[in-house]
C-alpha cells in the first residue's frame, strides 16, 4: 500500500504555521516547515505505522531555526518509513548551520527516512551535515559543502543508499581523520559526483559494499592520504576518479580494507593511482585503468589477484579539464569481464563512470 500523502508549501508566509496538510490546503510556515508537518502528524492521527507517511512540498524554498527533532513524531521503519520529498520543482533547503539528523540513535537502528528532490546549503561544520539512519536514503539531492568541515558531510547507517547526488565544494580541512562521506555496513552509493576543494584530515569516502557509477574530483588539495578507501565488503566498479596530483586515489590501506572486489574504475592524475598494502588480502583488482604524470600509478603490494589493469598514455576522459567526465575511446568497451573473450565488442564493458551531468534539471511546478 502506498504511503499516506501530506503537502506542504514553503513559498507561503505564515509566521506560527497553518493548513492541514491535504494537496488544496497544505500546511504552511515559513521557518522549519518539515519540522511543523511532522507535529502536526503527530498531534492528529499520528505516524502511518502501517505504510508510513509522505510529505511533499509544493513550492518555495525552506529555512530552519534549528535542528529538525523527530521525536514526538516516532521513529520510521523500514516497513512504515518517512519520505521527505522535494517535490518535482525540487527545493532550496537552508540547513542553517544545522545536521539534518532524523535520528540520533546507532547506524544499526532503522530510522527508514528518505530524503529526495532536496539542494542543501550551510551545513552543521561541527557534526555531520547529514545523517541517513539505517535503511534510509538520499536520493537526487545537491549539498553545497563549507569551507570549514571539521567532521564529516554526509554519513550514511547500515543499508542506507544514495543515489543520484551531486556534492560539491567539499572541505574537511579541519578534519583530524576519519572520512567526509562514510558509507557504514551494506551502504550503497550509485551515480553520484562528489568535489572535494581544499582537502580532508585523512581519506575521502569509505565504502563498505557496493559503489558504483560514481564520479569524483579532487581540486586544490592541501591535506589528505586517499581519496577512496575501500574498506572490508567494497564492490567498487565503474567509478571514475579525477585529482590535481597529490594523495592516493584508491587505497586499500589496511587489514580492515580485505575482502574486495575493484575492477573497471577509472583513475586519472593522482600522486599514487591504486594501491593495495601488504596487510590488505583476499581482493580481486582486475581491469582498472590509470593515467598521470606522477609518481606510480598502481601498485599491488598486497595478496590480491589482479588481472588486467592498465595504465594509459594519455587521458580517457572527454574534456576532464572543463568537467566532462565520461570516458573516451580509450575506457569505451575496454574493460574486464571474465566473458569479455566471448562476447561482441559491444557487449564488453566500459571503464569508468557513464554518466554527463548527473543532476535532474529543475521542472515546473506540477501540482
Amino acid at each position: 500500500m502506498p504511503a499516506t500523502n501530506y503537502y506542504v508549501d514553503a513559498s507561503v508566509t505564515s509566521a506560527s504555521g497553518s493548513g492541514s496538510g491535504t494537496l488544496g490546503d497544505p500546511w504552511v510556515k515559513t521557518d522549519d516547515l518539515f519540522q511543523y508537518a511532522l507535529d502536526q502528524i503527530a498531534a492528529g492521527s499520528g505516524r502511518d505505522t502501517v505504510n508510513g507517511d509522505r510529505i511533499t512540498n509544493l513550492a518555495g524554498s525552506m529555512t530552519v531555526t534549528s535542528g529538525i527533532d523527530p521525536r514526538a513524531y516516532g521513529t520510521p521503519t523500514n516497513t512504515a518509513p518517512l519520505y521527505l520529498d522535494g517535490g518535482p520543482q525540487r527545493t532550496p533547503y537552508d540547513l542553517g548551520g544545522f545536521s539534518f539528523v532524523i535520528n540520533y540513535l546507532a547506524a544499526s537502528t532503522k530510522t527508514a527516512t528518505h530524503l529526495s528532490r532536496m539542494d542543501f546549503t550551510n551545513p552543521n561544520t561541527a557534526s555531520d551535515g547529514i545523517y541517513i539512519g539505517s535503511y534510509g536514503s538520499i536520493i537526487d539531492c545537491s549539498y553545497v559543502g563549507s569551507s570549514s568541515n571539521s567532521v564529516g558531510a554526509i554519513f550514511l547507517g547500515n543499508f542506507a543508499t544514495m543515489i543520484g547526488c551531486k556534492c560539491t565544494n567539499i572541505n574537511g580541512l579541519s578534519l583530524v581523520g576519519g572520512p567526509v562521506f562514510n558509507f557504514s555496513s551494506y551502504a550503497k552509493g550509485y551515480g553520484n559526483f562528489f568535489e572535494f576543494n581544499g582537502g580532508y584530515g585523512q581519506y575521502g569516502l569509505y565504502t563498505r559494499s557496493q559503489f558504483s557509477g560514481n564520479v569524483i574530483v579532487q581540486k586544490n588539495m592541501a591535506s589528505g592520504v586517499g581519496c577512496w578507501r575501500t574498506l572490508d565488503g567494497t564492490h567498487g566498479f565503474n567509478n571514475t576518479l579525477y585529482g590535481d596530483g597529490n594523495d592516493f586515489g584508491i587505497y586499500a590501506q589496511s587489514s580492515s580494507d580485505n575482502y574486495l572486489t575493484v575492477f573497471n574504475n577509472y583513475v586519472e592524475n593522482f600522486n599514487i593511482g591504486f594501491f593495495v598494502s601488504t596487510a590488505s588480502d583476499f581482493n580481486i583488482f582486475a581491469g582498472n585503468y590509470s593515467y598521470g604524470n606522477n609518481f606510480d600509478q598502481q601498485n599491488n603490494a598486497g595478496g590480491s589477484f589482479v588481472e588486467n589493469n592498465v595504465v594509459l598514455g594519455s587521458s580517457g576522459l572527454v574534456d576532464a579539464a572543463n568537467g566532462d567526465f565520461r570516458p573516451n575511446q580509450n575506457l569505451i568497451a575496454k574493460g574486464y569481464s571474465p566473458l569479455s573473450l566471448s562476447l561482441p565488442l559491444s557487449e564488453v564493458p566500459t571503464v569508468g563512470a557513464m554518466q554527463g551531468n548527473i543532476m535532474a534539471k529543475r521542472l515546473r511546478d506540477l501540482y
